[in-house]
């Protein structure tokens, strides 16, 4: 479970070796809650054969993916210091990949998915 009182959550997937579509049903789930609790949330260190599973289902243009949890923790901060606050962060276009509010395509925020260009 998620809480508002998280800021950020960063799930390491390294240690995954796959990923079928009850993997992919919770991973979009998870998305949601953070959603509904206003929570930053990212995949880091997703293995190569589960990171073609989310690009085959188009679950990475969903779910924010970096390479490591560095990487992760790092965009997520700094969309939540350019959102003000971390409450107004987690919401995310779905378009862009950028967790927070109002950094769609056309708002010349996001250069690309997934990393936010801050």
């Amino acid at each position: 479970m998620i809480g508002r009182a998280e800021q950020a959550v960063v799930l390491d997937m390294k240690g995954v070796t796959s990923c079928d579509s009850a993997g992919l049903n919770m991973l979009r789930g998870a998305r949601r809650e953070a959603d509904r609790c206003e929570v930053a949330w990212a995949l880091a260190c997703v293995p190569g054969a589960v990171r073609r599973v989310l690009e085959t289902t188009g679950a990475d243009q969903v779910l924010r993916v970096y390479a490591t949890v560095a990487d992760a923790e790092t965009a997520l901060s700094r969309c939540q210091q350019r959102a003000g606050t971390a409450s107004r962060c987690g919401g995310g276009s779905g378009e862009c990949g950028c967790p927070a509010r109002g950094h769609g395509p056309g708002g010349g925020r996001c250069g690309r998915t997934p990393l936010c260009s801050a």
